[in-house]
Parts: C-alpha cells; sequence; structure tokens
C-alpha cells in the first residue's frame, strides 16, 4: 500500500482512510492496512478505531513487531501503562535488536513513574524511573525526575547526584541545569537548610554578600600576588635577554675577525716588526748620546728605554685595536643587522614568555580559585546555581522558568535589580505568568528603595 503510505502524510485523512479500506476490503487478511488505517485513526484523534484496527492486526500479524509497537503507543497516549509495557515487550521479543521497542518501553516507565508524581505518590514514582533507566541507563529525564522528587523531599545531595547524571547522559538537557540550580539555592535558601548543607553557624543565603565579599577580597589579594611575581619574572627574564643580545652580538663580533684572522696576524706581525725596530734604533741613539743625554747615569739609561718600550709597546696595541676596529667599521651594515635580528628575536622571546607567564598565572589563580571556595561552600554553591541556569538559558533562551527561578535567587540576595531584569525576560517570554509580574512588580519597588537610598546617602556637592 505505498499509496496509502505517501497519503498519510497529507492532512486529507479521510481519503488515506478510504484507500486503506479499500484495501481492507480487497484483502481482509491485510494487517498491514489495519496497521496504517489504525495509525492514521490515531493522528485524528479517533482512538476507539485505531485500537479496533490495531487489535485486527495483531490477530491477523501476531508476529509483525510493528503492530505491537503502534498499539503501545495507544496504550502510552491513554495512560494504560500496564497494557504499553505488555506490547513493548511483545514488540522488543520478535525484534530484540531493534533500539525503538527498548527506548519506547522506557519512555512507558519513565511516563507512569511522571504520573505517580503528579498523584503524588513518590516511592512508586521513583521504582518507574529506577526501571525505565534499566532498561536505558542513559535516559537523562528519568534521572532529572529523580533529582525532582528528591528535591521535593529536600533531599538535595540525592537531587543533586541525579541531576548531575541527568546533564552527562544529556549536556543539552535544559530542565537539569535549572532544576540542579534550584538546589543548590535551596540547600542554602534558609537558615535551617544551610546548618543541615554547610554545618552549625550557617545563616544560608543571608550571608551570601558577605562571604562573597570575603572571599573575592582572598582571591583578589592572591591575584595581585600573582601579578607582582610575574612582574618580577618578567624583569628578570629582560635581563637575561639583554646579556644574551649582549654576549651574541659580541660572539658575531669575534666571529668577523676571525674570518680576517690572517689579514690580522699579517698586520700585528708588521706592526710588531716596527715596534722593534723603533725600539732597537731608539736604543742604538740613546746608547750613542748616553754621556750627553743621561750624564753617564745608567739608571736613567734604562728607565727611559724602558718608558719609551712602553710607549711603544702601547701605540702598537692601539694600532691593532684601530686595525680591528677599521675591519668591523667595513662590516657595519651586517653587525647592525645583526643586531637588529637579535634584538627582533628578543622581543619575540620576551612577547612568548610573557604570554607563558599570563597563562602560568591564569592556571594557577583558577586552581587556587577553585580550590578557596572550598572555604565558602555557601558561595560555592551559588555560584553554581548562577552557573546552571546560565547554561541551561544558552541551551533554551526562551526558557521562561529559568529567567524566574534566576530572579528569585537574586530577590534572596537582595539584587533587586539583578532580580527585575530576570523577572522581566520571564514575563517577555511568559506574559501570562502572574508570580513573576507580582513579584517583578516587588523587585522594582525594592530596587527604587535602594536606589533612593544610596542617593541620600551621597554627600551633596551643593552644600
Amino acid at each position: 500500500m505505498d499509496n496509502g503510505e505517501i497519503y498519510t502524510a497529507e492532512p486529507d485523512y479521510s481519503k488515506v482512510i478510504a484507500e486503506y479500506t479499500g484495501a481492507i476490503a480487497s484483502d481482509p487478511f491485510d494487517a498491514v492496512s489495519y496497521l496504517c488505517r489504525g495509525r492514521v485513526y490515531a493522528a485524528q484523534g479517533k482512538h476507539g478505531q485505531a485500537k479496533t484496527d490495531y487489535d485486527q492486526a495483531a490477530g491477523i500479524a501476531p508476529d509483525n513487531a510493528a503492530v505491537y509497537k503502534s498499539r503501545g503507543d495507544w496504550h502510552l497516549a491513554q495512560k494504560q501503562y500496564d497494557q504499553a509495557i505488555a506490547d513493548y515487550d511483545k514488540a522488543g521479543a520478535l525484534d530484540a535488536d531493534n533500539p525503538v521497542f527498548r527506548n519506547a518501553k522506557a519512555r512507558t516507565y519513565y511516563e507512569r513513574g511522571y504520573a505517580f508524581y503528579i498523584q503524588g505518590d513518590h516511592n512508586k514514582a521513583l521504582e518507574n524511573y529506577e526501571k525505565a533507566l534499566e532498561i536505558k541507563p542513559e535516559y537523562s529525564d528519568a534521572y532529572l525526575g529523580m533529582g525532582i522528587i528528591h528535591s521535593t523531599k529536600a533531599e538535595y545531595v540525592k537531587a543533586l547526584a541525579m541531576y548531575d547524571k541527568a546533564v552527562k547522559s544529556n549536556p543539552r538537557n535544559a530542565a537539569a541545569y535549572k532544576y540542579r540550580g534550584a538546589a543548590y539555592v535551596a540547600m542554602v535558601s534558609d537558615e535551617a537548610s544551610a546548618r543541615k548543607s554547610l554545618g552549625e553557624g550557617s545563616r544560608g543565603i543571608r550571608e551570601y554578600q558577605e562571604k562573597l565579599k570575603e572571599y573575592r577580597l582572598k582571591a583578589a589579594n592572591h591575584k595581585e600576588q600573582l601579578l607582582e611575581k610575574e612582574k618580577q619574572d618578567i624583569a628578570e627574564y629582560k635581563e637575561q635577554l639583554s646579556r644574551k643580545k649582549e654576549q651574541d652580538a659580541e660572539k658575531y663580533k669575534n666571529q668577523l675577525l676571525e674570518n680576517h684572522r690572517q689579514d690580522i696576524t699579517d698586520y700585528e706581525q708588521q706592526v710588531k716588526e716596527e715596534a722593534g725596530q723603533d725600539i732597537a734604533c731608539y736604543k742604538k741613539q740613546a746608547s750613542d748620546n748616553f754621556s750627553e743625554r743621561y750624564a753617564g747615569d745608567s739608571k736613567k739609561y734604562e728607565k727611559d728605554i724602558m718608558d719609551h718600550e712602553k710607549e711603544v709597546r702601547k701605540e702598537q696595541e692601539q694600532k691593532i685595536e684601530a686595525y680591528r676596529t677599521r675591519i668591523l667599521e667595513s662590516h657595519a651594515q651586517d653587525i647592525a643587522g645583526k643586531e637588529q635580528e637579535l634584538t627582533e628575536r628578543s622581543l619575540q622571546d620576551l612577547e612568548a614568555h610573557e604570554k607563558y607567564l599570563k597563562k602560568e598565572a591564569e592556571q594557577a589563580l583558577g586552581i587556587y580559585e577553585k580550590d578557596a571556595l572550598k572555604e565558602f561552600p555557601l558561595v560555592q554553591f551559588c555560584r553554581q546555581a548562577l552557573d546552571d541556569y546560565d547554561k541551561a538559558l544558552a541551551i533554551n533562551p526562551k526558557y521562561s522558568a529559568a529567567y524566574y527561578e534566576r530572579g528569585k535567587f537574586y530577590w534572596a540576595i537582595q539584587e533587586y535589580d539583578l532580580a527585575s531584569a530576570s523577572f522581566t525576560k520571564a514575563l517577555d517570554i511568559n506574559p501570562n505568568d502572574p508570580q513573576a509580574r507580582r513579584i517583578l512588580q516587588q523587585a522594582e519597588t525594592k530596587a527604587g528603595e535602594d536606589r533612593a537610598a544610596e542617593a541620600a546617602a551621597e554627600p551633596d556637592d551643593k552644600v
């Protein structure tokens, strides 16, 4: 019945039913036509006729898994959970490798569990959610349902464990994030809950601002220490780079001179010979004029010879150094290029090192803040709650309930402007929410009172 299946996608159900009815008239044992006509009846909301066709199909083709799946869906829609499970079991037995039947059966247990939850029978609801998870261990909504029940019973630790599993099974489950956020807030929402969660002496969310300020101060002080250490490390590294640059530049010059080693050696030899000749000549002149110049004083003679030799040797060294300088000057462009290269390399090394230190400091600060939060569980719970509300809204920006819960949190910590913004968002999405509208009006009034009090507390510049 290909034509019938094509028609099923069209809104003209009467034409489709006529097609299947004709097929059944031609072949009263056409189980597929009964099945397909039953699905069309179900789509029309004609549940009695749909059930009759499903029963006919099952009687004709008791080995057709799809028949039991469709009839199971019918039972589920009528909230006849036991019959739905029985049909899904038959479908699964006939086609054990088909995950559709497994998922359908798990969904039935979940729906039945939800029905018990609505009726207030939490124990039976939990039993059915657990059965759903036995069949489908990754069933995120079943974990969510269990978490909601534990939250209802103020068993927040158990609730959080379930919400964690819900988001792990499905990181896109916005409701799980919203309910987990609400559970974090509930754990500290009043003094009794806070004492149970955080120990005796806790005043719960009433002391949130105080603890948050203390935590932020501690984190800011540590950040300042890290920045100071980073500054010192950079200064030391700059000094190392400067020394290395000077050393590398000197090595390059020495290499240039080494390339002219033979020329320098020849020139040194030449200067040395000239110095030797000059000294010898001076000695001879001094000796020839010994009586006149030194009046026969041999010490005076020896001192003069030594002084002259020192002067000649000094001039010799100066000539050689000047020769080296001329060689380097002839390579001035090469040296300038090398120095530029070394400067650029130093800057690159410094930039890379600064990035490394910054990243290292950020990681160290993150670890410190995470560890520091352990000293402030109240702040930790509240931050996790806000983070969960943000995650829920990132997944579903139209999730009015998440905005509402976030608004309630800000209301509790007396951040009335933020509370007003969240309630306004909730009402933009769901304008017919009377609770959000009522508390928004209260939050706006409180925010106005706070602004008026702040204005009154400010000094009057005109006075």
